[in-house]
């Protein structure tokens, strides 16, 4: 059974554009997935593949979450 911490994680994929992520049968790690792309995990972080229409990123101005190609929020527009 996951722990707590893979429970974040996992929510933190799903964030990020990750919605084939789940934690690896023996409970001990999380395995990263995209259904649009093939995501990898490169050095411990989550990447998608260059133009996948599921990656994200942090806004310009704030911590928001917003889709690739946005530069800002629409709270910092």
């Amino acid at each position: 059974m996951p722990t707590i911490n893979q429970y974040s994680l996992l929510d933190k994929c799903d964030v990020q554009g990750f919605d084939r992520t789940y934690a690896s049968d023996d409970g001990v790690g999380v395995r990263v997935g995209c259904s649009q792309c093939q995501a990898s995990v490169i050095n411990g972080i989550a990447c998608h593949e260059t133009g996948c229409p599921n990656e994200v990123h942090e806004c310009h101005g704030c911590c928001n979450i917003v889709p690739r190609g946005v530069k800002y929020c629409s709270d910092c527009q």
